[in-house]
């Protein structure tokens, strides 16, 4: 192989490596960020809820792109019921990640 191929095969290798990076990574934001959401009368409801609540959070900390639940990293929600098992309150914790 001369010099000269050696360049263009190269030089052709770092184009693909270019074209392959995205124009925007993904940016996490650490450390995780834990919120509380609002009672609510069944556990489904106080999922959602939560997941809602950590939503606006970061959306107001952080910014819309960084306030999807769907996208963000190490995503866990604990909930707890009441003394008589009537209404649920969950706290949604998760590492907020955007682009």
């Amino acid at each position: 192989m001369t010099p000269t191929s050696i360049i263009r095969v190269s030089s052709a290798a770092a184009l693909v490596l270019l074209t392959m990076t995205p124009a925007h990574a993904t940016r996490c934001l650490y450390p995780e960020r834990t919120i509380k959401g609002p009672v609510r009368p069944s556990f489904s409801k106080a999922q959602a809820a939560a997941i809602g609540a950590w939503q606006s959070a970061i959306a107001r900390r952080h910014g819309k792109r960084y306030a999807d639940w769907y996208y963000s990293g190490d995503r866990t929600i604990s909930c707890v019921w009441n003394e008589r098992a009537t209404r649920v309150q969950c706290r949604a914790t998760a590492v907020p990640c955007g682009e």
